[in-house]
C-alpha cells in the first residue's frame, strides 16, 4: 500500500508547471496497480488548491464530492 500526497494529484491534474506535471504523471504510472490510501483530508486539500488556482467550486460541487466519497466508503464496508 502507498499513500500519495495531494500535491502529486494536484500536479497531475492541474498543468500549472510542466516539469511537475510530467513528474507526477510518471510517478502515478509507476505506482499503477498498487493499493493506494487516500486520507480523508485529500478532498479538502484538493478543493483548497483548486480555489487558490482560481477555479470556481460551488457549495453544490463540494456537497456532491463529499456525498460521492461517503457513498464510496459505505460500499467498501459492505
Amino acid at each position: 500500500m502507498i499513500v500519495i500526497d495531494t500535491s502529486v494529484l494536484i500536479d497531475c491534474i492541474f498543468e500549472k508547471d510542466a516539469a511537475r506535471n510530467g513528474i507526477a504523471k510518471e510517478f502515478l504510472n509507476l505506482v499503477k496497480g498498487l493499493k493506494v490510501f487516500a486520507p480523508r483530508i485529500l478532498l479538502i486539500e484538493f478543493i483548497a488548491v483548486a480555489k487558490r488556482l482560481g477555479m470556481t467550486i460551488s457549495r453544490q460541487d463540494v456537497v456532491k464530492l463529499t456525498f460521492d466519497e461517503v457513498l464510496k466508503r459505505l460500499k467498501e464496508i459492505k
